[in-house]
């Protein structure tokens, strides 16, 4: 059944531009998320940190999850995974054997999250790289193309639409992300407007700006921040949902969409969840936009071109090119396998559409399921959705702002007497040693914050930890430091309400300790 015109161009209909612009913007985020977790290689996976892989395997936190990087057992076989992580985002991001360098960069990603501990961010990031599988991402401004022309095998392109079930599926993954937090955030710190001043005295995750800001902000000012977050949270899939007028919907989701992401970057760290939102944005760009941008980097890739480093730079990747297209030649099948191709080609295609529409199913259902009082389907129903993380639980602080701050602290005695926290100074390295205290502004790494969230909470976990503890001095190189007792404690204490600047009723529980 064809769908009307109008529900086509608004849902399914997307320019081939866009999605270059998506698939670059992807691979972008896809190797800072790498870099990123590459500065903790050692502590988050390896069995010299505080998560050895046996420990996953043996007691995972919910469902069982993949990941290739649980053959890496030490630091350097990490480092080799990670090198082959970036193997397949570099390639996605220049284009070269785009749907192989989908496929394995959803892989990828994929292991590098159920490797360790893993927050909203993370999905929001596994989601658009399966999603945007079944996009034809690399059909311009790519290796591919670029190939493709030199080999005569590319059609005119002059019509950059494309309609694909994808596009409503990319879609309504962003709709449900911003109505359900929207939906979620019921609570009374949302309703009083006071949720943007409990957030900002989140000690792990605010910024410099946003500590600077909690130390002037009015309950007025609170309010309005507060109120603002929900009003776009709502109005965003209203728009994105907009049958009427597209163009001038979508622009105006795109903007509010940055607006907010940018505002949540200036004052607390989210680690990938803002990247990864603004990775889908290029996407739903139309196709108006996406010619004016195409213009717009001509004029200015013209001009630029001329400086002698670029041209030299464009003539050897134009070399490079002419070399691959010549190493790998299009075949010329006889005329009797027309048919067969054909076939081919039909059959892949169905296969494709199908594996999308079961996706969609479960994500359906995972969506009823996480949001709703229905007990959901079978339980093979929540294996796929923890091997695939395709979680569609979005509560980001609903249904109420935290009021509480908290963080790990040990208090470790060396045999040379010396009191250390080696938690504290990898993870808040500004902080070593923060004691029975919270400090201002800790500013620790995403894996260390869900580290911190879970570990003294799950006794499964804890005896790695005290044998991470215990290689201390392997980690500093000096025999001395060898740990003789330990007490490990969570520290948290109350945010200050607003009008007021400094929390109240800190306390420590301890969780873990240690003597020869």
């Amino acid at each position: 059944m064809r769908l009307p015109g109008r529900v086509r161009q608004a849902y399914l209909t997307t320019d081939l531009r866009s999605l270059a612009l998506g698939r670059i913007g992807l691979a972008l985020v896809l190797l800072a998320n790498l870099i990123m977790r590459a500065l903790v290689l050692r502590d988050f996976y390896s069995n010299d940190g505080l998560l050895p892989n046996h420990t996953l395997l043996w007691r995972p936190e919910q469902w069982p999850v993949f990941s290739l990087l649980f053959v890496a057992s030490t630091p350097a076989m990490a480092a080799a995974a990670f090198v082959l992580c970036g193997v397949a985002f570099l390639a996605l991001l220049v284009g070269y054997r785009t749907k192989a360098a989908q496929v394995a960069s959803y892989i990828a990603v994929l292991s590098l999250n159920a490797r360790s501990f893993f927050n909203g961010g993370d999905i929001v990031l596994c989601e658009l790289a399966l999603w945007s599988i079944f996009l034809p991402v690399g059909r311009v401004w790519s290796v591919d193309a670029a190939l493709d022309r030199r080999r005569g095998a590319r059609t005119d392109d002059s019509d950059k639409q494309v309609v694909a079930p994808a596009v409503a599926v990319l879609l309504g993954q962003l709709f449900f992300i911003y109505l359900l937090n929207a939906v979620h955030k019921n609570g009374a710190t949302w309703r009083d407007g006071s949720a943007v001043h409990y957030v900002l005295h989140q000690d792990t995750i605010v910024t410099s700006i946003g500590l600077w800001v909690r130390g002037w902000i009015t309950p007025g000012l609170s309010k309005a921040l507060t109120w603002g977050t929900l009003a776009v949270e709502w109005t965003l899939p209203v728009l994105l949902a907009s049958p009427v007028a597209p163009l001038a919907t979508r622009r105006a989701a795109l903007c509010l969409a940055a607006s907010l992401h940018i505002g949540f970057v200036l004052f607390i760290n989210l680690e990938m969840f803002t990247p990864a939102m603004l990775a889908y944005l290029p996407f739903l760009l139309r196709g108006q936009d996406a010619a004016a941008f195409e213009r717009w980097w001509t004029a200015r890739w013209n001009r630029l071109r001329a400086w002698p480093p670029l041209a030299a730079a464009a003539r050897a990747t134009s070399s490079l090119l002419d070399v691959l297209a010549g190493l790998t030649p299009l075949p010329e099948p006889a005329a009797a396998a027309a048919p067969i191709v054909r076939r081919a080609r039909r059959a892949g295609a169905l296969i494709r559409r199908l594996t999308l529409l079961a996706l969609v199913a479960l994500a359906a259902e995972r969506l009823a399921t996480s949001n709703t009082r229905w007990r959901g389907g079978p339980i093979w129903f929540e294996q796929a959705e923890s091997y695939l993380m395709l979680y569609e639980r979005w509560y980001m602080f609903a249904p109420e702002a935290p009021h509480t701050d908290m963080n790990v602290s040990i208090d470790a005695v060396t045999s040379e007497g010396r009191h250390v926290d080696p938690f504290n100074e990898l993870a808040s390295p500004g902080h070593p040693f923060p004691g029975n205290s919270i400090p201002p502004h800790l500013d620790q790494e995403a894996l260390f914050v869900e580290w911190a969230l879970r570990v003294p909470f799950i006794p499964d976990y804890q005896q790695a930890f005290r044998e991470w503890v215990l290689r201390y001095p392997e980690r500093t190189g000096r025999p001395k430091d060898r740990i003789v007792s330990f007490h490990a404690y969570v520290v948290e204490d109350d945010s200050p309400p607003p009008g007021q600047r400094n929390p109240t009723h800190t306390r420590a529980t301890q969780f873990y300790a240690y003597s020869e």
